[in-house]
């Protein structure tokens, strides 16, 4: 059914691994909120929401075609395998119509009313994409709150993307923009950092956010391989600018070794203190000037590299994004919140 190009849609896309002890809350939930949207009679209207099936181990499909038999807003994606959280979000945005498409898990850590809350941060910040910033330890404060922090602190510092220790998997992404990244993800692709690729404008609102999902289902949730693996892939699609510090340090050593040269023809020909013991200087300059070109040469490798699985990974020169439904977004929250006070 097409859809009035004057109201604003949304798609709602949320990966399934074990939900099916969650599935009944959240799907009453996003009902909820459409059915505060409706009363409010803003032109703002959820029009999917996307359950990507990612070889779940328990009866989460069965739940799910229950629930779709009463809400056929709902929309069920089965991956072949299991792929992963990150690739079957990929996949649903892929599936997405919406002009604004949102992430979240399964098991009612991100609750379907705090995407109000996005919405206003991305009408009051004009942002293409918007996340959830927790103001608690998610997962309890162990060692995955404290790696994950570590590790997108330090690649934010290394890569010079100020946006690293944003991300989250509950997000609000303007639907071109979330369709483009996604579009372009390889298995080594991290899609958040694709979305930097294609829009800066990406803001954060502080909300409340907690995991107890492992007291609610043993053997769920991330173990320490799947941290490693997010981080690598973290760490092969961002453009780390230490590498272009490798060329820089081949210059500082090349002029190292002419002042050193310098130094040596002084004491050697000019000084009225020679050089004593004889055939070390000379191999110290052979040894600064080869180590020089050396370090210039694996610098230019190690970008050329670099540069080479960026555009594998899809890079885009540049990309054009669709912003005419802004104002009306913006007039649809402002109601929603009038409606909501009175």
């Amino acid at each position: 059914m097409q859809q009035n190009k004057d109201i604003v849609t949304l798609s709602i896309v949320v990966p399934v691994y074990s939900g099916e002890k969650y599935l009944a809350d959240l799907v009453a939930e996003i009902v909820e909120l459409k059915s505060r949207w409706e009363r409010a009679a803003i032109d703002l209207l959820i029009t999917e929401a996307i359950f990507v099936l990612d070889a779940p181990v328990d009866e989460s499909g069965v739940r799910l075609a229950n629930l779709a038999q009463t809400h056929p807003w709902i929309r069920r994606v089965d991956l072949s395998r299991n792929f992963g959280q990150h690739s079957a979000t990929v996949a649903g945005i892929l599936y997405s119509s919406g002009d604004w498409v949102v992430t979240l898990d399964e098991d009612l850590q991100h609750r379907p009313l705090a995407i109000e809350a996005l919405l206003k941060q991305a009408c009051a910040e004009k942002a293409d994409v918007v996340y959830a910033q927790p103001r608690e330890w998610v997962h309890g404060g162990g060692y995955r709150d404290l790696l994950s922090r570590l590790v997108k602190k330090l690649i934010a510092a290394l890569s010079g993307n100020r946006f690293v220790p944003s991300f989250n998997s509950f997000r609000l992404i303007r639907g071109d923009v979330a369709r483009a990244a996604a579009g372009i993800c390889a298995q080594s692709t991290y899609f958040d950092v694709a979305l930097t690729w294609f829009t800066q404008r990406i803001a954060t609102v502080s909300m409340s956010l907690s995991d107890d999902r492992h007291k609610r289902h043993k053997g769920s949730g991330y173990r320490l391989a799947t941290l490693v693996q997010h981080a690598r892939r973290l760490i092969l699609t961002s453009d780390f600018r230490v590498l272009r510090f490798t060329t820089s340090l081949s210059l500082l050593t090349l002029t190292l070794c002419v002042l050193y040269a310098a130094w040596v023809f002084y004491r050697r020909f000019l000084s009225d203190h020679p050089i004593v013991v004889e055939g070390w200087t000379s191999l110290m300059i052979v040894l600064l000037a080869f180590s020089s070109v050396s370090v210039f040469m694996l610098g230019l490798i190690a970008e050329f590299l670099h540069m080479s699985m960026l555009q594998l990974q899809g890079k885009p020169t540049f990309f054009v994004v669709n912003r005419a439904l802004d104002a009306k977004l913006a007039q649809a929250v402002l109601k929603l919140d009038t409606s909501c006070k009175s």
